[in-house]
């Protein structure tokens, strides 16, 4: 990994993960080109490791656990949901996120006889979170 890559990734992190700033600033570059050159950066394995163990590090430091912030977030849904709309919506977004809420299920069609529709209607997609397979998975 050559300097500026780790520059990079450095500037990447400062940045709050914008990948076009922190290219711009590092290779000096209009931002049209660091567009396309960060995104090919990013790609690059060795700097996709080394952002994650930066990232992994980062999560130790801030010692709060995926259920603190869960249960902060319910918190935050509960105390606001009535007078202050949009902060629970919000709160509501960010676990829908971080549970996998927004991930939908995939439907395969077995039948290779039958054509495939070119645009599925609304009843073939079924959105399932995957923590409703474990019961026992509670906010």
């Amino acid at each position: 990994m050559t300097t500026k890559q780790e520059l990079f990734v450095q500037k990447y992190l400062e940045n709050g993960y914008n990948a076009t700033k922190a290219y711009a600033e590092i290779y000096k570059v209009s931002e049209l080109v660091a567009m396309a050159a960060s995104s090919r950066l990013l790609s690059n394995v060795n700097i996709s490791v080394l952002i994650a163990e930066h990232k992994a590090e980062l999560a130790k430091k801030s010692e709060i656990t995926k259920e603190e912030m869960l249960k902060e977030l319910k918190d935050i849904l509960t105390n606001t949901r009535t007078s202050q709309p949009r902060n629970a919506i919000a709160a509501i977004q960010e676990i829908n996120r971080m549970l996998g809420f927004w991930a939908p299920t995939v439907i395969h069609n077995t039948n290779k006889n039958e054509e495939q529709p070119l645009f599925l209607p609304i009843d073939y997609i079924e959105i399932k979170p995957k923590e409703l397979d474990n019961p026992n998975n509670e906010l």
